[in-house]
């Protein structure tokens, strides 16, 4: 991905930003785009075009995908999650998070969900490759108090990790992931 800085008709040479991009190169990628007739929405004029955000870790979503790791994975359980471990032929992880209506309403139940992707994504690169995770939230995860929530989450889904044998040291994290 290239960084692209355009610069308008209107602005003088000087106000151009100095990126090591000569002015003319500048207003070339101006009149290039101008003659493609692209409209003020798509070409955000005078902006730094950022590349996509990738995600941390693959999202499980089919029905079938989750029916494997159920029937084919290791399962190990606390007091806040139930979490299903199963080693795809894939060099991805990918993770599906379960929050059935019994744990709360649709705020508590997405609070949830977003801790659970947040502590993840924090632990993703100490994670071995090639998983498919699915977690499901127990009622008791509902019930947590608001003050001090992530820290418990957190906890809970590290021992998780590590009595699953998918946490790798903090020595070897570099060998096991790009």
């Amino acid at each position: 991905m290239h960084n692209v800085i355009v610069a308008s008709d209107k602005m003088a040479s000087d106000e151009i930003p100095s990126n090591g991009m000569s002015s003319e190169m500048s207003l070339e990628i101006s009149s290039e785009i101008s003659s493609k007739k692209m409209t003020s929405h798509a070409v955000n004029r005078n902006c730094y075009v950022k590349p996509a955000r990738r995600a941390f870790m693959q999202s499980i979503k089919k029905t079938k995908s989750f029916k494997i790791v159920y029937n084919g994975g290791r399962k190990c359980a606390n007091h806040y999650f139930v979490m299903y471990a199963n080693a795809n032929n894939d060099r991805i992880s990918r993770l599906g998070i379960t929050i059935s209506k019994k744990v709360g309403n649709a705020v508590v139940r997405n609070k949830i969900r977003r801790l659970v992707k947040e502590s993840c994504r924090l632990r993703a690169r100490r994670l071995k490759q090639g998983y498919d995770i699915v977690i499901v939230a127990r009622v008791a995860a509902g019930d947590m108090p608001i003050g001090g929530s992530y820290a418990k989450v957190d906890k809970a889904l590290e021992s998780l990790f590590s009595r699953l044998r998918i946490l790798v040291s903090e020595s070897n994290c570099g060998t096991e992931h790009n």
